[in-house]
């Protein structure tokens, strides 16, 4: 049974015993309107204390959205934080969104738009689909690589998946340096710290997919 009716329980029964006591003349409405309000006041407060202690309550989507603990806030970004992944809100993680009976997008390339990144000259970034298409869970981007180009060391708090399109490039993650090339695929797991380096002649490009959600982007200094 749903915590409200629960709560309606002692104010419906103490209603119909002052009716049938009203009826019999064994006390008048006078004397009953005190206890109801209080009855009431106490049912109302007690709502109010149910709903504050739920874990979650559904967002406007019907996703549940987790309260934080008491005493906890979000850590301040440093000053080394240069970006967000792509249409996401400063929310907690949770469950899959379901994508059951949405509308499907397909989006042709010359409607995407690609714009350069201030941390990395060279680099630009083109999402293919986010939040604003509808999708609830993943981002996809594609980013391009000019030749000479350099993204500097730097960490996500999400993971990335990337398949790798074209050219042949330079990826740092960890304490290693791959030479990957088209049809390569990467896992770049959260918080490890990564690099990109194209030396070659000609332009690299990967697709690069990330959870839907806020990413803060902390730039290295060089070893």
């Amino acid at each position: 049974m749903d915590d409200e009716i629960l709560l309606a329980v002692p104010a419906v029964l103490l209603l119909a015993a002052g009716t049938a006591a009203t009826v019999t003349g064994e006390v008048t409405l006078a004397q009953l309107a005190p206890g109801a309000l209080a009855m009431s006041l106490f049912a109302a407060a007690m709502y109010g204390l149910a709903r504050y202690r739920s874990p979650a309550s559904p967002d406007t989507d019907g996703h549940p959205v987790e309260r934080p603990a008491a005493g906890s806030s979000r850590p301040e970004p440093s000053a080394n934080r240069v970006g967000v992944t792509d249409g996401g809100t400063d929310a907690p993680p949770r469950e899959p969104a379901d994508t059951h009976g949405l509308a499907p997008v397909v989006r042709r390339a010359e409607d995407v738009d690609y714009e350069a990144t201030d941390a990395a000259p060279g680099l630009a970034k083109g999402v293919l689909v986010g939040e604003a298409d509808g999708a609830r869970n993943l981002a996809i981007r594609r980013f391009t690589l000019a030749p000479g180009a350099s993204v500097p060391r730097h960490t996500n708090e999400i993971e990335h998946e990337q398949y790798v399109l074209e050219g042949n490039y330079t990826v740092g993650i960890g304490e290693e340096e791959y030479e990957v090339s088209a049809g390569d695929s990467l896992f770049i797991p959260a918080g490890a710290v990564h690099w990109y380096r194209n030396e070659g002649s000609d332009q690299g490009a990967f697709i690069c997919a990330v959870p839907v959600g806020d990413d803060s982007i902390d730039l290295l200094e060089d070893e």
